[in-house]
């Protein structure tokens, strides 16, 4: 049985109002809201709904890959529509975005320094699922400006930025804010390899996430974290 919605904010109306659904299709080309915005929106509505994305595009958007269970290419044929809904009903091995933000989540706000839109959203949705407020940078060197202003304990440093990459805005951070204002710097990157490890660690970078992470992923490094200090 489908329901249809013909935009993202009637959609949003509907798994609020309406009996629970068990999936959703998603378009990725839509007015005022696309595909991934209400992704993002529906997966903090109802985080036990697969999404599948619909769109012409061929591929998901960078860093909307750990939101959507699927991805249907247009013109979709009857037998692959079906094929995709069976798999995306198969429970996932991991777990589930967690309902409210954990109780013992540590009361800080955080840095996030990332220039990708999608990125962006995503990161916020899952640190407030975890009880963390966030502001966002759009490229390193506001993110050396907004620490210069602010005190942030804990910066998500994206590696890849315009105007300053991540690994020349740490170099400016370390060296320019005093000793008692330096935070905890974690390196958000595509790339895998120990040489990119290194470079990071080398600038003076504290961690390292590579991308995409999970949620689960990122739980597990705030929990460290959380230690850490308390210690």
């Amino acid at each position: 049985e489908a329901v249809e919605a013909s935009s993202g904010a009637e959609a949003l109306r509907l798994v609020e109002h309406a009996p629970p659904f068990d999936a959703a299709i998603v378009d990725m080309q839509m007015p005022e809201m696309d595909g991934v915005e209400l992704g993002i929106y529906l997966s903090e509505r109802r985080p036990d709904l697969p999404l599948i994305l619909y769109s012409s595009m061929g591929a998901v958007p960078e860093g909307a890959e750990t939101l959507f269970a699927a991805t249907l290419i247009k013109p979709v044929k009857a037998r692959q529509l079906c094929t995709t809904l069976l798999g995306s009903l198969i429970p996932h091995p991991s777990a589930p975005l967690p309902e409210e933000p954990m109780p013992d989540a540590a009361p800080m706000r955080v840095l996030v320094a990332e220039d990708n839109p999608v990125n962006q959203k995503m990161a916020l949705v899952m640190l407030k699922r975890l009880g963390y407020e966030a502001d966002i940078a759009p490229d390193g060197l506001q993110a050396v400006e907004m620490l210069e202003r602010r005190r942030y304990p804990l910066v998500f440093m994206d590696v890849q930025m315009p105007r300053l990459d991540g690994i020349d805005a740490t170099r400016r951070i370390r060296a320019e804010l005093p000793a008692e204002r330096q935070p905890h710097i974690v390196a958000m990157t595509a790339g895998a390899f120990a040489e990119d490890r290194a470079r990071c660690l080398e600038a003076g970078m504290d961690d390292y996430m590579a991308k995409p992470f999970r949620l689960e992923d990122l739980e597990a490094f705030l929990q460290r974290f959380a230690e850490l200090h308390a210690a």
